[in-house]
């Protein structure tokens, strides 16, 4: 819009703006509404109801205050149609699930009388994050009929996504249909179809090195898509998740470190063991993880949002004595558990903390058990498990 000759002004509401009135339209009026060209064709009371909430632009404006919504709507029609007639405009919320309800109501009452004008409003709105106010619902519910617009709901990217994404942003190096296939079944895994991560790592891939070669050919022939990557994350995909995971506080990090090593799923009982906190105050850190989008919540449980951050997360969050202790914690909170997920992870964890004949005979038995219910994956975890055990320790696996 702003390369075409749009004005642009752009605000992000945050939390702490959700239930202050008026707040959204304080930080829209001090993004540039007093500099916009044509305000002389605009009703003096109208920019003085706008002067009202900004002290910034009283001295060039006579201030009154705001009567109602509908007050506040006709003043915004007047100021925007009149900064319209001069250039096209438009205005940007992100995050407007934290917008106050008042200054959205009278943003979409302003755009229902704006109809035939160059005015544009853009919301972005995180789903399940929050408690988005009624009026926000309203004027989703408007658009297409009493505002003209669009509502579009950004959905993971597909298989068929992502096999598009390969074919342009792979080549040259994956040259063949078999190496693009691979490829985008890796980017499918590792991702799970998020935008943000799949072209980051697409763009790493992009300078020469053995990360191209190894990411196309793995897993090996009779391996499983989820065996973990014999290479780290590239830096710039570390960089770009490390920046949301410095977002956190340090309570936060504390969480999602002993989550780190408690499987793709949050297990949150688990998870309050291993970091020695509450079920509680786990449960509390959960909405800004959220939030950054590093976990996500399927409707029954929270999940990483892809394994790339779990991944991140181990070799970010913590050290490698730290990453042991909280594994060791993990091993002993399991050792009373005896489903087969449970005894499964435990499994996995003594692979490589402690590598003896008890944790063999574990891996083994959860194979077995995996085999008789038909659980392929779990069956071919706790077999590498097993395999790892015997490399480690030389221990012969009696099979």
């Amino acid at each position: 819009m702003a390369l075409e000759g749009a004005v642009l002004l752009q605000i992000r509401p945050v939390k702490n703006d959700h239930d202050a009135g008026w707040s959204s339209l304080r930080l829209l009026i001090r993004a540039g509404v007093g500099d916009l060209r044509g305000l002389a064709g605009a009703r003096p009371d109208a920019l003085g109801v706008l002067a009202g909430l900004a002290p910034e632009i009283a001295d060039r404006f006579a201030p009154r205050e705001v009567r109602d919504v509908a007050d506040m709507a006709t003043a915004l029609t007047s100021v925007f149609g009149a900064a319209a007639e001069e250039q096209p405009l438009a205005i940007a919320i992100d995050d407007a699930h934290w917008a106050d309800g008042m200054s959205l109501a009278a943003l979409g009452a302003a755009l229902g009388q704006l109809k035939d004008s160059s005015v544009t409003l853009l919301l972005t709105v995180a789903q399940g994050v929050g408690d988005p106010p009624p009026e926000l619902l309203q004027l989703e519910s408007e658009v297409g009929r009493e505002v003209p617009g669009l509502v579009v709901r950004l959905d993971p990217l597909s298989r068929d996504d992502l096999a598009k994404l390969v074919v342009a942003l792979a080549p040259p190096w994956c040259r063949d249909d078999d190496q693009r296939e691979r490829l985008t079944r890796r980017l499918a895994y590792e991702t799970a179809g998020s935008p943000f991560l799949a072209v980051t790592l697409l763009g790493a891939l992009a300078k020469p090195g053995n990360f191209q070669k190894d990411l196309v050919a793995w897993p090996p022939p009779g391996g499983t898509i989820d065996a973990p990557l014999p290479f780290s994350v590239p830096s710039v995909a570390r960089h770009a998740i490390a920046v949301r995971i410095g977002e956190l506080t340090r309570g936060e990090v504390r969480v999602l470190s002993a989550a780190g090593v408690c499987g793709q799923a949050l297990d949150l009982e688990l998870i309050a063991q291993v970091a020695g906190l509450s079920k509680a105050d786990v449960e509390r850190t959960l909405p800004a993880c959220e939030r950054r989008h590093l976990i996500q919540f399927d409707g029954r449980r929270y999940t990483f949002a892809a394994p790339l951050i779990a991944e991140v997360i181990r070799e970010h969050g913590t050290t490698r004595g730290e990453r042991r202790i909280l594994e060791q914690r993990a091993i002993d909170a399991l050792a009373n558990r005896s489903d087969l997920e449970s005894r499964a992870l435990r499994a996995d964890l003594l692979s490589h903390v402690s590598p003896d004949q008890a944790a063999l005979d574990l891996a083994l038995a959860v194979a077995l058990e995996a085999q008789q219910v038909g659980a392929r994956r779990m069956q071919d975890r706790a077999l590498a498990a097993a395999e790892r055990i015997r490399k480690d320790s030389e221990l012969n696996p009696g099979v």
